[in-house]
């Protein structure tokens, strides 16, 4: 499957607020692409292929997605990869026969992901991963599934795979029974917790939040829909409490160094927060593109509710 990113040409690479993708389920058609163009929902621009295309392809857009927002997922994974800090995966079959995964974590655990029947297990592999131990997490129902590891900003994945990527960057089997485990109440009371300390910063580490930032946004979704509709207060805290999750980036340390220089107390020279300023400028143009996203979603949320 190959996917093409276009941005709105009268929009700045920087400032893009819209994306469209295509997927392309036959990499060898050699047709060109359609350049008639439309506006989404939401003043999304986009692109499409002739309608009379056959069905060995399909076309999705969206703008729900930003350029910067990309690009900063993808450093984060591929520096997680290299520092050692992101599992990987040893096996993995999804036939309409098997659908399972064995994965390798941070500290040398190796778990068992199970998938039949709209069932998910998650169990602990014992003996260089060659006998089944504990079960860490097994789902209780449909709904349950839906909740934890889909999120309906995003474009859909088999169910093997997204609970792969909800798990794949947990130290430990521990972590993984904490994270499947947890309620959204207690998502959001960690995550409230955080956001109360140190409230001044305008950009912190995203190693700061105790859960990934989708789980926090699924718990956050989670009460916007069942928070009482008139109740403005709570409405409003939530949802600033979504578009907060935008201050939290994985940082470098050269990006550490420059938050510090320039949203430090004043005592930091000229000289520095001039060096610093092209990082610390790059970093919050990725943390307004992410707010812009998240924006839009909040958007598609309260019209679904």
């Amino acid at each position: 499957m190959s996917d093409k990113c276009h941005r709105s040409p009268s929009k700045p690479r920087n400032t893009a607020r819209h994306v469209s993708v295509d997927v392309n389920m036959d990499a060898t058609d050699p047709r060109p692409w359609d350049n008639s163009e439309g506006i989404g929902p939401t003043g999304s621009p986009y692109r499409r292929r002739p309608p009379q295309a056959p069905l060995s392809w399909s076309v999705i857009t969206f703008d729900l997605c930003l350029p910067q927002v990309i690009d900063g997922a993808r450093r984060f994974r591929h520096r997680a990869y290299r520092d050692g800090t992101m599992g990987k995966v040893i096996v993995k079959r999804d036939t309409p026969q098997q659908c399972f995964a064995r994965l390798e974590l941070n500290n040398g655990d190796q778990v068992m992901i199970s998938v039949a029947e709209a069932e998910v297990k998650v169990t602990k592999m014992n003996w260089a991963g060659m006998l089944p131990g504990p079960t860490l997490w097994q789902s209780g129902s449909g709904a349950e599934i839906a909740q934890k590891f889909f999120d309906e900003t995003k474009l859909p994945q088999r169910l093997i795979d997204a609970v792969i990527d909800r798990i794949i960057d947990c130290r430990s089997a521990g972590d993984i029974a904490a994270r499947l485990s947890a309620k959204p109440d207690e998502v959001l009371s960690r995550y409230a917790a955080v956001l109360e300390k140190a409230a001044d910063r305008a950009i912190r580490d995203v190693s700061e939040v105790a859960y990934p930032k989708d789980l926090i946004k699924s718990a956050l979704r989670h009460h916007l829909k069942n928070v009482n509709k008139t109740d403005k207060k709570a409405i409003a805290t939530l949802e600033a409490a979504y578009l907060s999750l935008s201050n939290f980036q994985p940082l470098t340390t050269e990006e550490r160094d420059a938050v510090l220089i320039m949203e430090g107390s004043g005592d930091a020279s000229a000289v520095e927060r001039v060096r610093h300023g092209d990082v610390y400028g790059a970093l919050r143009t990725r943390c307004q593109a992410e707010r812009a996203a998240l924006l839009d979603e909040l958007h598609s949320l309260s019209r679904s509710r």
